[in-house]
């Protein structure tokens, strides 16, 4: 039964990854410019972002955020998202914090279809910091609430 069980899910996500496409593109936030990698359906968006902190000065902290997003056409070229999302941000030699909660997407799709100018919402409620405080650009990081950007669909 085990055995039916992973093949069956690991059937549902290969099939459901057949219509999906995928993307690349670039973000700015309050505190970080961001790099995300990605993809979509019709209903679903999954992506993954790494921030860079623009503040000078800073110890080469990043953030790595993983959304999850239902999004719906209905307004069509407009798209709207939302669903959890994941943060986390660390330093060398000093820890890490790790961050939870829930985004807002509004997407613009423009070009044929195959350009995406977003902007996105957060609200992270749950944070934690593992083994010691981090300077404050890289506790930013895991806060911002609020991106702009650009994905390209291929």
């Amino acid at each position: 039964m085990k055995r039916k069980a992973i093949l069956l899910f690991i059937l549902i996500a290969f099939t459901a990854s057949l219509h999906s496409r995928s993307y690349v593109g670039v973000s700015q936030g309050l505190v970080g410019t961001g790099f995300e990698v990605g993809y979509l359906t019709r209903s679903f968006e999954q992506n993954l972002s790494i921030q860079f902190p623009f503040v000078q000065g800073s110890a080469t902290p990043m953030a790595g955020m993983v959304n999850v997003l239902y999004r719906t056409q209905r307004f069509n070229p407009l798209i709207i998202g939302a669903g959890p999302t994941a943060r986390i941000a660390w330093q060398k030699e000093q820890g890490f914090t790790i961050g939870g909660g829930v985004m807002l997407s509004i997407g613009w799709e423009v070009l044929g279809k195959r350009e995406i100018l977003f902007i996105e919402g957060a609200y992270i409620p749950f944070k934690t910091t593992v083994w010691g405080p981090l300077d404050a650009p890289a506790a930013k990081l895991v806060d911002q609430y609020i991106r702009i950007g650009w994905r390209h669909l291929f």
